[in-house]
């Protein structure tokens, strides 16, 4: 008969699997000595970490996906509503920007569209695909009731797990 006290317990066990889970989210991030800001219609918005990883495979059954986009983009941000009004924010109102001109819609988020109160501040993230390549990406804000979308430089770690 094998002695209990020598083997972890559940709790310690989920512990351990949770952390090795989270580490490579940890490793991925890239955070920014200063961090890219910008204010729009009383929306302050703040890039905090940006991360790249490549879902390419490496062949077998899914080596269909070799012709899709495959990088995954991570950003991390803080919005800000610096107005005395609610504002509404949307995954939708940030766009990543490729070279070329083309626009991409997130395809993961934190949190859905909802209001931000007067002087809230709300951490977030989104997420998107994106073309392979160590090309200059930049993510767009545009405020609810705005024409005017302001422009946010990315700097991602490529080729970084997230």
């Amino acid at each position: 008969m094998t002695d209990e006290s020598d083997r972890p317990s559940r709790r310690e066990l989920l512990l351990l699997l949770g952390i090795a889970a989270a580490a490579p989210v940890a490793v991925g991030m890239t955070r920014a000595p200063e961090p890219t800001r910008g204010v729009v219609a009383d929306v302050a918005v703040a890039v905090l970490a940006v991360g790249r990883r490549s879902r390419a495979p490496s062949g077998g059954a899914h080596a269909h996906l070799a012709d899709s986009w495959p990088d995954v983009v991570h950003v991390g941000l803080e919005v800000d509503n610096v107005g005395g009004t609610a504002v509404l924010l949307s995954p939708g109102q940030f766009r990543l920007q490729l070279p070329g001109g083309l626009s991409v819609m997130p395809c993961a988020w934190q949190h859905g569209p909802a209001a931000l109160a007067p002087r809230e501040v709300r951490r977030t993230w989104v997420e998107y695909r994106a073309p392979a390549g160590p090309d200059p990406l930049r993510l767009e804000f545009t405020a609810a009731g705005s024409a005017t979308p302001l422009p946010l430089p990315l700097t991602a770690r490529t080729g970084s797990a997230l």
